[in-house]
């Protein structure tokens, strides 16, 4: 368990876990779109703090109630763990935009049914 343990705490790189959420109403071309965009930054080398290799991880990660949530999970290195996760968040906004691609704000109809009298 000490091996571990140590092997843990020496290691180089760490996986940040992404998720960006899009509206259930959103074509699987726009979901497509959004993932070639995280590639594209990635491979482009525009999003500096994000390790070339291993390759991320791009995926489908929830069909929830009002949103399809597409994850991304680069690597990082340990020092740069905290400030990637803003910094590539920032970004790939940008680029979702710069694409035409909008993130809803999550929305819940509440319907109120009278009693009869």
């Amino acid at each position: 368990m000490d091996t571990q343990l140590e092997t843990i705490a020496q290691a180089k790189s760490k996986l940040l876990d992404l998720t960006f959420q899009f509206g259930p109403k959103l074509l699987a071309a726009t979901l497509i779109l959004a993932a070639g965009v995280i590639v594209g930054r990635w491979v482009g080398g525009m999003l500096e703090r994000m390790l070339r290799s291993p390759d991320p991880v791009i995926a489908v990660s929830a069909l929830a109630d009002s949103s399809i949530n597409l994850c991304a999970r680069p690597w990082v290195k340990v020092p740069d763990y905290a400030p990637a996760s803003g910094e590539i968040k920032q970004a790939m906004v940008e680029a979702f935009r710069a694409h035409g691609i909008s993130i809803p704000f999550p929305q819940r109809d509440v319907r109120l049914l009278e009693r009869a009298a």
